[in-house]
């Protein structure tokens, strides 16, 4: 799913470069290689590519993700696990 959404987010990326917009992608970036396709497909469009790294203490995360779960209103699907796992997989 991952893969697909990612290809899905280039793709649009793509379409709106090419029509002369500016466009920030807002994902987690979790993965080199997928951070690699948008800076190849900005290489090959000829537009500039820059990385906006934000990041926060991991109790700090954990408690956000706490008070949205309980909340109640939030539609992310994050919870302790995936905050978890985003935090072992990151590259």
């Amino acid at each position: 799913a991952s893969r697909r959404t990612f290809a899905h987010l280039r793709q649009q990326a793509r379409a709106v470069l090419q029509a002369g917009y500016p466009v920030i992608v807002d994902a987690a970036f979790l993965h080199r290689r997928e951070r690699d396709a948008f800076r190849a497909l900005a290489s090959e469009l000829g537009v500039p590519f820059t990385i906006l790294h934000c990041h926060a203490d991991p109790q700090q995360l954990r408690e956000r993700v706490l008070r949205r779960s309980a909340a109640g209103t939030d539609p992310s699907e994050a919870s302790l696990a995936v905050l978890a796992r985003q935090q072992d997989s990151a590259e």
